[in-house]
């Protein structure tokens, strides 16, 4: 069985295993923030279906304590004014610790001097109303320093090889125009002929991928090709089953944090999951009220 079967096949297994839990999010991002829910249950949302969604909101009660709480998050946690980490290897001496210090706030200006700071707000949001995010933190190739993207959970898939442990295989689902997928994989293995051809003749037409980030089964010490280090990348196109793409990481470059564990799961749930049952009695109470008003203003008839 080939890389890029193997990978379909898994990524249908692991969308299988998320499946009982993405109505729970549905909802929860349903009564904060719709848009953010786009790719769970597989309804892919668009301003105008979002819009729909957003105008369903009869109290905004939720959607400003999770946009303040996620804002605290931030501020208390990852703060951009004052340094939220130190480096320390034990028994060092002065002189090292002096080092350890210029490299620690070096690299804490390295991180805000990224997009950092934009990234991470949306990563508090998707922590706050479904419990769990995932950061792709790698340098920038061009620009040279760090690189963050914060990915939608909707499209993202994960595991864990040890039982009750972190997140270390993460399956995500994208899409690119032609003309970008043939530009994005041709110093790689390249795109297949038939997407070559709709470059050509229907450049906008959108490609699904998938991008595999796993522990490899076999690595070797002190590596020179990305191929052969500790955690594998692989950039499958799905339809024609061919990898575009593989490359490796010396450790796992996506962060996915859990608010609060779901038993026998490897997903979480947030604090908007908690609130969910008053969150639901403000909006039936917001309705009554606004059908009492009819009836007050117009009349029974009219009403």
């Amino acid at each position: 069985m080939s890389e890029a079967t193997r990978i379909i096949k898994r990524l249908g297994a692991l969308k299988t295993k998320r499946s009982a839990h993405e109505s729970v999010w549905r909802e929860c991002f349903d009564y904060t923030y719709p848009l953010r829910g786009s790719g769970l249950s597989s309804e892919e949302l668009d301003a105008q279906s979002g819009m729909s969604k957003q105008a369903r909101i009869m109290d905004g009660t939720a959607t400003d304590s999770s946009r303040v709480l996620a804002s605290a998050i931030c501020s208390g946690v990852t703060p951009a004014n004052s340094r939220w980490f130190g480096l320390d290897v034990g028994q060092e001496s002065d002189d090292e610790k002096v080092w350890l210090d210029e490299a620690a706030q070096l690299l804490w200006e390295n991180i805000h001097a990224a997009n950092f700071d934009s990234e991470s707000f949306e990563c508090a949001l998707d922590i706050v109303c479904a419990g769990w995010f995932a950061l792709y933190i790698d340098e920038d190739k061009q620009k040279g320093g760090f690189r963050f993207e914060q990915w939608n959970i909707g499209n993202l898939y994960c595991a864990s090889t040890v039982p009750g442990g972190r997140i270390d295989t993460v399956y995500r689902e994208y899409k690119l125009t032609a003309e970008q997928a043939v530009k994005q994989f041709e110093k790689d293995n390249g795109v297949s002929e038939k997407v070559a051809k709709l470059a050509i003749d229907k450049p906008d037409e959108l490609i699904t991928f998938v991008h595999a980030i796993e522990p490899r089964k076999l690595s070797v010490v002190n590596p020179r090709l990305a191929k052969n280090l500790p955690v594998a990348s692989y950039h499958i196109e799905v339809e024609q089953k061919r990898c575009v793409r593989e490359s490796g990481y010396h450790e796992m470059p996506v962060v996915v944090p859990r608010w609060l564990r779901i038993p026998n799961s490897d997903y979480g749930v947030g604090p908007v999951y908690e609130a969910l049952p008053d969150i639901r009695t403000l909006n039936d109470l917001k309705r009554m009220e606004l059908a009492s008003a009819d009836l007050a203003v117009s009349g029974m008839w009219i009403a």
